[in-house]
């Protein structure tokens, strides 16, 4: 039976609650940045469509074993390849939602950050990143920060949204020596600034009077800076602006008659200009999700694309060269337009479902976004692709773990690890690890949920986390592995356990749990067995 040892630690309960109450008002929000939207109706389409390639059992394999969740931008900065997006692990890193991959092995930036990174560039020679973050580490950066070579510095107060709180930047650019971000905000630097802002060295400014909604891409055509996005008209809404509109002077002005819906992104191809998005109509005439602009008439590209169109990117390889590639949720997801059809990358392409960035990266091409390979596990957030050969890029955890490894311990002279994996080495292996000194291997059938911590004491392997199960056995919260068989530690506890001690050779355990035993235990408890 365990017993409390103190009634201070509540603030944790209350702490879990308040995180599992904003992750409900994430998932409910009208106003969520549309890449997080698509992902998540990607992923749900997934598991259908996975089950339907392979027809076999869904794999509870949802990782891959370089990156631990969506990836939305790659670019090139100094040799390495920068990556970004809703991912907090790469290789056996805790990075927080950007990366650097150096050809061999994935590398921290400084403390990354607290939300999705959703759009990566340079400016004057430095590293800019926008998207839903606020924050990285302790420095509040609201939504826009450039790189300083050891950790995220603010730009002049960043973003913000007073409207709604859902403030996120998904594009930036640099046009006539500003930096052009465009997003989802109603305040750039404090100042009132809608929906696209350029930072001149010094201070935020407005561009003409705004727009009226979300810019999701900003591109140079020419001379002329363009935007698409979810806008319908200006700042002042005295002007129709249907997705698209480029700036003239201080005014921004309609592109023919725009689109019924979202532009995700904007490219140049033989002079003209190429639109992507979530649309299937301009004016009266359809037109599916691929568009150029002809110099009156918005004009479809081939047939058009099965699903929404996500990037645009030209061409710089010989499966590509002088013509351009576009990346979205559609069956193949990524097509490359030849001047006459959109065919597939390569014949035998690993990636499905959607691709939300292309980028070159030395002599490959880096594919990143939600991808569905009935093939291979590797092939989940990021490809690149080589003289037409698809490579993971896994680092030097190779086929290691598919989720966050939280704790380890030596037992009996083998290495535990515990965590949020159900994969290890290529093996189905539920929560918990040991390695033989060869291989990992599973531990009995394992736990029935994420492992937070691992104790050795009087020669058995206690084990807590977020679980209900270990082996065939009830165990809520902390069970115990005798080397053969898992036992519950008593009747466990109403909540998660994060942390244990051996305490004088007494068990104590410390997470997000009140009750054990029908006792308060108030987050921290002892154990008399």
């Amino acid at each position: 039976m365990s017993y409390p040892v103190c009634k201070s630690a509540t603030a944790l309960c209350l702490a879990l609650a308040c995180l599992l109450a904003g992750v409900s008002s994430l998932l409910a929000s009208p106003t969520q940045n549309p890449y997080k939207t698509r992902v998540s109706e990607a992923q749900a389409d997934a598991v259908l469509s996975l089950a339907q390639d392979q027809n076999e059992p869904w794999s509870p394999d949802f990782f891959v074993s370089g990156i631990d969740g969506p990836v939305v931008k790659v670019l090139e900065f100094q040799g390495d390849l920068i990556v970004a997006g809703g991912f907090e692990v790469a290789g056996a890193l805790d990075v927080n939602h950007i990366a650097r991959w150096d050809g061999n092995a994935w590398h921290k930036m400084g403390a990354g950050f607290n939300d999705w990174v959703t759009v990566l560039a340079i400016y004057q020679g430095q590293l800019v990143a926008g998207g839903d973050f606020t924050h990285s580490g302790g420095t509040e950066v609201n939504h826009v920060a450039r790189w300083n070579g050891t950790s995220w510095d603010p730009i002049g107060g960043g973003v913000t949204e007073e409207v709604d709180t859902n403030a996120w930047i998904n594009a930036i650019l640099e046009y006539q020596g500003d930096l052009y971000v465009g997003g989802n905000f109603s305040h750039a630097g404090g100042q009132p600034i809608a929906h696209i802002a350029k930072w001149d060295g010094k201070s935020w400014n407005a561009v003409g009077d705004g727009l009226n909604s979300d810019v999701q891409a900003l591109h140079i055509h020419g001379h002329e800076l363009i935007a698409g996005g979810a806008f319908t008209k200006n700042g002042a809404e005295d002007q129709f602006l249907l997705s698209v509109a480029r700036l003239f002077g201080d005014t921004w002005v309609p592109i023919g008659d725009g689109f019924n819906a979202r532009v995700n992104d904007l490219g140049s191809y033989g002079g003209k200009l190429v639109a992507t998005g979530d649309f299937n109509f301009t004016g009266s005439t359809l037109i599916k999700y691929l568009a150029e602009w002809d110099g009156q008439d918005w004009v479809e590209i081939g047939s058009g694309l099965g699903g929404p169109g996500w990037v645009l990117e030209d061409g710089e390889k010989d499966f590509a060269k002088d013509n351009f590639i576009v990346g979205g949720n559609f069956i193949h997801g990524a097509l490359v337009w030849n001047g006459n059809i959109l065919v597939t990358v390569t014949p035998l392409a690993p990636i499905r479902n959607i691709v939300l960035d292309v980028k070159p990266f030395g002599d490959s091409l880096v594919f990143g976004g939600l991808f569905l390979s009935p093939a291979s596990d590797e092939f989940r957030y990021i490809a690149s692709l080589e003289n037409f050969t698809w490579q993971p890029l896994l680092g030097s955890g190779g086929l290691g773990f598919n989720g966050r490894v939280r704790d380890i311990a030596e037992f009996r002279d083998e290495i535990y690890v515990v965590g949020d994996f159900t994969r290890a080495g290529g093996k189905a292996i539920n929560h918990i690890a040991r390695w033989d000194g060869a291989e990992w291997q599973p531990v009995g059938i394992g736990i029935g949920g994420s492992g937070h911590s691992l104790l050795v004491k009087d020669d058995v392997l206690y084990v807590g986390g977020a679980f209900e199960w270990a082996g065939r056995a009830t165990a809520v919260g902390i069970a115990q592995w005798d080397g053969e068989t898992w036992l519950p530690v008593g009747s466990g506890f109403n909540g998660f356990v994060r942390t244990m001690i051996d305490f004088e050779g007494t068990l104590i355990a410390g997470g997000a749990f009140t009750m054990s035993a029908g006792r308060q235990v108030f987050g921290i408890a002892q154990w008399n067995g």
